[in-house]
């Protein structure tokens, strides 16, 4: 005899199917990183503090806990992501940016999105090993400061403006304390079987300068988080121009 299902739980089967679609959506986030407004590419030459120049050869960050808020109550979104622009590196790449596309999300109204800038303490308290190497906590990792490296900048300087980007920038900034969250409050409303999308920008102009003045590049090339008064200067920037809109 052959095998059959009866009709009645095909219709069962897809009435479930449609109904879990109705009660889901999905979340895209874009991620742009800009200078000065702009969607930068890595190694675009652009204007810095003093008649200066710069350019940026790699960025990358983690962010973490990310959940949307419904009722004062927290819903899931993601656990880890890790944001590598260092590939960007032509303008159509730079307009387009990163995105994530986050699914099933319950359908519904909600009021914010939070998110950790950095990896929260029960991440960073992980190691490399815990993971598999598709995940994203598989790398970036520095064991003498028992830390994962939340941020990574680096690129090149022209501090006295003869065309020569000869002072090698690099950042690395990681530890427990370096790690912020932050909500965004705005409606976000998903709906069942649909996609929203909102975008992230991150200027890195105002990641190095902000209104009490910029970053001396020329005096503090180098930091693996040993100076507070340069990667609290950096990663608090950070936090704050790390804007969010809808699409």
């Amino acid at each position: 005899m052959k095998n059959f299902i009866p009709l009645v739980l095909l219709l069962s089967i897809f009435a479930a199917c449609e109904d879990k679609d109705a009660q889901e959506g999905s979340l895209s986030l874009q991620f742009q990183l800009t200078y000065d407004g702009e969607p930068l590419a890595m190694y675009d030459e652009q204007a810095y503090a003093d008649n200066q120049s710069i350019f940026f050869d790699r960025f990358n960050l983690f962010l973490s806990n990310g959940n949307l808020i419904k009722d004062g109550t927290e819903n899931f979104a993601f656990d880890v992501l890790f944001l590598n622009f260092s590939d960007i590196q032509d303008k159509d790449s730079a307009e387009k940016g990163l995105e994530v596309l986050l699914t099933d999300i319950q359908a519904g109204e909600y009021t914010a999105l939070e998110l950790g800038i950095g990896l929260a303490p029960e991440w960073n308290a992980t190691t490399p090993e815990d993971y598999s190497s598709s995940h994203p906590l598989s790398n970036n990792y520095w064991s003498q400061w028992d830390s994962y490296i939340f941020t990574v900048i680096e690129g090149k300087a022209d501090p006295d403006g003869d065309g020569m980007h000869d002072v090698a920038l690099t950042y690395h900034i990681g530890k427990d304390e370096n790690f912020y969250p932050r909500t965004f409050a705005m409606p976000i409303t998903i709906e069942g079987g649909k996609t929203t999308s909102f975008q992230f920008t991150l200027d890195l102009k105002e990641v190095f300068e902000n209104a009490e003045g910029s970053l001396d590049v020329a005096a503090n090339p180098v930091d693996h988080s040993t100076k507070p008064e340069v990667y609290e200067f950096l990663m608090e920037n950070l936090v704050e121009t790390l804007k969010l809109k809808q699409l």
